[in-house]
């Protein structure tokens, strides 16, 4: 069975076509599936909307106030049931198309964990602007520096994990910023667990809640944090070297 994760928050815009999206897709494509709509504590009417789309296969899960992102794949990551997890952003960036291969791919054995990557993609970043460009290849180039993740795009809001990668890699994970996937890497490599990429296209760019300069600084702190303080948790845990 396939897990597909949506963390939201404030997505009245989009929530309703991405859920009936992704359910249609699922459901003709895998059949077996669970799809967790996660809520960061929305202020708007999106915990409703997903409420009204909650059955057998779809999950809402919800907490209040809002604690961030990373907090909210967590969540939904822990809480899959699917033997390959996914998580996406909740306005469908990368397309659901993404899910067959990389699905496949995973179920293969090739991989424990999956990473989509827009550097793969030699047309993934055409409608960003230029300073989002440079910004997000500049700040890759400083995690792997730092954490040596060895991968060539680590902020693509696209990831899957089988199910056990997914529970050892989040059972350690303490990050809920946007420097979760930067964490959940670096525990994965830590683990020993084996990481590939497959190319991404960006489809649709809906503006990002992101702050180029102040998200950067805040998301290098956290790389530092992530250095210093994960390891030390996941050998605790025990998982260290499987």
């Amino acid at each position: 069975m396939i897990t597909l994760v949506i963390p939201f928050y404030n997505e009245e815009a989009v929530l309703e076509r991405t859920v009936e999206e992704a359910e249609s897709y699922l459901k003709s494509i895998f059949g077996d599936f669970e799809l967790i709509l996660v809520d960061d504590g929305s202020t708007d009417s999106s915990l409703e909307i997903a409420r009204e789309h909650e059955k057998a296969g779809v999950r809402v899960l919800t907490y209040a106030p809002n604690r961030g992102k990373g907090y909210a794949v967590r969540m939904g990551m822990l809480s899959a049931r699917g033997d390959v997890v996914f998580f996406c952003d909740a306005d469908l960036s990368y397309g659901l198309e993404v899910l067959k291969p990389a699905y496949d791919k995973i179920a293969s054995g090739s991989c424990d964990v999956l990473v989509g990557s827009r550097n793969m993609e030699p047309d993934a970043y055409k409608s960003y602007p230029i300073l989002r460009k440079v910004a997000s290849r500049v700040f890759v180039m400083g995690v792997n520096a730092v954490l040596r993740l060895g991968v060539s795009d680590s902020q693509c809001g696209f990831k899957g994990f089988t199910r056990d990668a997914a529970q050892q890699v989040f059972g350690c994970a303490k990050v809920n910023g946007f420097a979760f996937d930067i964490e959940a890497l670096y525990l994965a490599r830590q683990m020993g667990l084996r990481i590939e990429e497959m190319p991404v296209r960006l489809l649709v760019h809906s503006g990002s809640k992101v702050n180029v300069l102040w998200d950067s600084l805040r998301m290098m702190r956290d790389v530092f944090k992530v250095r210093f303080s994960s390891l030390p948790a996941a050998r605790k845990k025990g998982d260290y070297g499987k």
